[in-house]
């Protein structure tokens, strides 16, 4: 990395330094680096701290810039030894190829409008830097445009900021609410690249459509961040704004509401051509609302789309806990689905989660497989640290026979679209393997992604696949408590190099601690900086109303502060089962509390993987509940089941475990068969079986003038009613589980009875097991 170097007109450029750059890409495709907080003036050893990185490419050239201390996504710190990223690539083909011995020529125009000119020469990768030191005379703070051009008038262009303080609103109110009536806190954190600049003036504004609610003029605390807290009397949408010299520099909105919908993200999965179940809890200012009427209306697709998939009046339990259960089509046409919940009278319920993943089964379609394959992966699990080696390693078969003596071109950038890392050609072996080795800079942009591919052309036919390895030179490691509402609870990190294991010391974490579980609002912020056995903590206060579950919006040197770590309310319980769990049956399990008490509450639970949907059931009054494992479940596969209950007095019980799927071995055969009762004269009758251990089903007395008009029963089904006046289900195969059901005709001529028929399962072994099943006719 870094090619050869001339320089245009500053005396004093130098190849890159040992800063242990570091790169990612958020959503908006911009680019971060870290380089090491510890970093001194004097030169002396780096280790990474967050520097921010824009990239673009147009044709066969790219470039991003990258400094020393700066937060991601954020403008260049002053007076930081910065580096120009470029490089060429021809991307004619599949695969690209890093165009070697390229001259680059770089134009810097800084915030003065003097223009530097730099000449830059790609290596064998095609990739090629320049170190470009802000310290120097003349290059101060501001807008500075970078401009690449290779030797055929290719170019791209970025602009990077530097030396300018952020402000980052660090309680985002976007996607959850707050309740009318309730005193809420907002945080903000202003910060110089990663660290948090004390003493800074910002007036802090509530408006609520356009008109202001309430305003203060704060100084940000030692660590940064600045606080408003405000009591919203109206409900609607509020906005809460920054205003820095005049000019509003962050803002974000929350929605104010009387009620919330609690949920958890195991809670909005669905399977198409399936039944899915989504859930949650209905609560105020107040606590949950206990056996309440809500409407709960299910979209495919948007809501704006307007195509309702089912709309039903659920009551939820003493706990104010609730369910829903609902089919999902087979010819759904949709890519996800959207819910909505309203009180009987209308008023909307904010729900934490409205958007339901749709999934759809791997199982079958896409014909067969092409039986020649290549494929690339990273060799070892875990990131990569600037200085290591990543070694890719590639098969490339055909039929299940390698393919021998086969060049492979393998191509790596840093990050989507970035300058070139890692070009080459390699041959296959005898048994159709290689390995491609790549030796990291010890300046390699930390926090980034190597992306990439490689590919070959086999037969006429070009194969590719996709590679990719994680550059991060540190674990910034947050403890994940489980917190006791109403206590004081530990906050901690822990700070390692990924490559040594060794503690890390110096690094800063910035913690705003906030609501969830519908909810959103500040309760703590802080910064924790690891020492020298890499850990920091401090001790946060947890309010007594913090649900089930809280969180921390984090801003690291690689954390841009949005998502973060989940923080689960901690209370007492355990929920097993003495019984064998087998896909499609039910299983008894039981929810135990040190305490005698009623408890209302939800279990729940998704999978399995691939076919993934949500599953769950309410608990009502002990702690004994049954649930139906999804039949999509294969043998040895696990789940983990979560169960969230209250008491009479609001206090929370919660307990999760994990359970593995039984082959059903141990089960004994068993049936149970029911029919429809008052069944009109003329009209049909449905009957319904439930079988375990059985690989033919029989049902017998069946008059011979009933006509079998539907059946669902997964098996081959033999209609003698006419002859025999019977049925046979086979399945050719032992079942664990089978829930057939058929529809029966009846002739007029039946004006009322009862009618008793004969239902048998037989296992494979010629072990029967026998049952009745009573259809009344009005």
């Amino acid at each position: 990395m870094g090619g050869k170097l001339s320089n245009g007109d500053v005396s004093d450029a130098q190849q890159p330094a040992d800063s242990g750059a570091y790169v990612v890409e958020d959503e908006d495709g911009n680019r971060r680096v870290v380089q090491d907080p510890t970093a001194e003036s004097t030169g002396s050893d780096r280790e990474a701290t967050t520097a921010d990185f824009q990239t673009a490419a147009t044709g066969s050239v790219a470039v991003l810039v990258s400094g020393p201390r700066q937060h991601s996504a954020g403008p260049l710190p002053s007076s930081v030894n910065a580096t120009i990223w470029a490089g060429a690539y021809d991307d004619s083909s599949e695969v690209p190829v890093g165009i070697a011995d390229e001259q680059l020529d770089i134009t810097v125009t800084r915030p003065d409008g003097t223009t530097e000119s730099f000449i830059a020469q790609t290596d064998k990768h095609g990739s090629a830097s320049v170190d470009y030191d802000l310290s120097a005379s003349n290059r101060g703070d501001g807008s500075y445009d970078v401009t690449v051009t290779d030797s055929n008038e290719t170019s791209t262009s970025i602009t990077v900021e530097v030396g300018t303080i952020e402000v980052m609103a660090t309680t985002d109110g976007v996607s959850n609410g707050v309740f009318v009536g309730k005193e809420t806190t907002f945080a903000f954190l202003v910060h110089e690249a990663a660290t948090g600049v004390q003493d800074v003036e910002l007036t802090l504004r509530v408006t609520r459509n356009g008109n202001a609610v309430k305003e203060s003029t704060v100084l940000t605390d030692a660590d940064g961040f600045a606080q408003i807290s405000f009591t919203p009397d109206e409900k609607g949408m509020y906005q809460i704004k920054a205003i820095r010299n005049g000019f509003t520099v962050e803002s974000t909105t929350v929605n104010v509401v009387e009620y919330i919908g609690g949920g958890y993200f195991d809670l909005r999965q669905a399977l198409v051509g399936s039944t899915s179940t989504y859930g949650g809890y209905v609560y105020t200012s107040n606590g949950h609302v206990s056996n309440f009427d809500i409407v709960m209306s299910i979209y495919a697709g948007d809501v704006a789309e307007e195509n309702l998939l089912t709309e039903q009046t659920v009551t939820t339990n003493n706990g104010g806990f609730f369910t829903v259960d609902y089919d999902v089509p087979s010819d759904i046409g949709a890519h996800n689905l959207e819910a909505r919940a309203e009180t009987d009278d209308g008023e909307p319920i904010s729900l934490e989660f409205d958007y339901i993943r749709l999934n759809e089964s791997s199982e079958g379609g896409g014909g067969d497989p092409d039986p020649v394959q290549l494929s690339g992966s990273k060799a070892d699990w875990g990131d990569k640290v600037p200085g290591e080696t990543v070694t890719i390693d590639i098969e490339a078969i055909d039929d299940g026979t390698a393919i021998s003596e086969e060049p492979i071109d393998v191509f790596l950038r840093y990050d989507y679209q970035g300058p070139p890392a890692f070009s080459t050609t390699v041959t296959t072996g005898n048994d159709g393997t290689t390995s491609v080795n790549i030796p990291l800079p010890e300046n390699a942009p930390d926090a980034s992604q190597l992306q990439g591919s490689v590919g070959m052309t086999y037969n006429g036919t070009t194969y590719t696949d996709s590679i990719w390895a994680n550059i991060q030179r540190y674990d910034i490691s947050f403890n994940y408590p489980d917190v006791v509402p109403g206590t004081t609870e530990p906050y901690r990190i822990n700070v390692t190099n990924n490559a040594t294991g060794d503690a890390v010391e110096g690094i800063e974490y910035y913690f705003d601690a906030v609501y969830q579980s519908g909810q959103c609002g500040s309760f703590e912020t802080g910064k924790l900086v690891s020492g020298s056995d890499g850990t920091d903590e401090m001790s946060v206060q947890v309010p007594e109303d913090v649900e089930f579950w809280s969180g921390v919006t984090d801003i690291t040197q690689y954390d841009s502060g949005t998502g973060g770590p989940i923080t689960f309310s901690e209370g007492p319980g355990t929920v097993s089962t003495d019984d064998t769990i087998v896909a499609g049956r039910t299983a008894e399990f039981t929810f135990s509390v040190p305490e005698d008490v009623s408890l209302s509450g939800i279990a729940f639970s998704e999978g399995p993987y691939q076919t993934t949907k949500t599953f769950g059931t309410l608990i009502d009054g002990s702690g004994t509940f049954s649930l139906t494992i999804p039949s999509e479940f294969p043998e040895g596969e696990t789940f983990e089941l979560r169960v969230w209950a209250v008491d009479e007095q609001g206090n929370i019980y919660e307990d999760e475990n994990w359970f593995e799927i039984d082959d059903g071995g141990s089960l004994p055969i068993a049936l149970e068969a029911s029919a429809e009762k008052n069944v009109p004269v003329g009209g049909q009758a449905q009957l319904s079986l439930s079988a375990q251990k059985v690989d033919l089903l029989s049902i017998e007395k069946l008059w011979s003038d009933w006509n079998l008009v539907n059946s669902a029963t997964g098996g081959t089904v033999a209609d003698d009613i006419t002859n025999a006046g019977r049925v046979d289900i086979d399945y050719s195969s032992v079942q664990n589980s089978a829930s057939p059901s058929l529809t029966l005709s009846l002739p007029e001529r039946y004006v009322g009875g009862k009618y008793s028929l004969l239902v048998s399962g037989t296992d494979p072994d010629g072990k029967t097991v026998d049952t009745t099943a009573t259809l009344t006719i009005e």
